[in-house]
């Protein structure tokens, strides 16, 4: 007889290929996509970087 596997056994969706990385990863990981993918070179996602989050979380560059 097969086995049944129940819902709460696996995740259902797209998530379930995600990784469950912290939420602080996955906004870096964010602000980096959105700086890159609009246009700015690495120099430039840094500075704004440090502007942002980085200001918030101590790095006062």
């Amino acid at each position: 007889m097969a086995e049944t596997l129940s819902k709460n056994t696996f995740a259902t969706g797209w998530y379930r290929f995600v990784p469950d990385l912290p939420l602080v990863v996955w906004m870096v990981l964010l602000t980096l996509a959105i700086g890159f993918g609009g246009g700015l070179n690495a120099d430039q996602v840094i500075a704004e970087y440090n502007r942002g989050f980085g200001r918030l979380w101590g790095n006062l560059h």
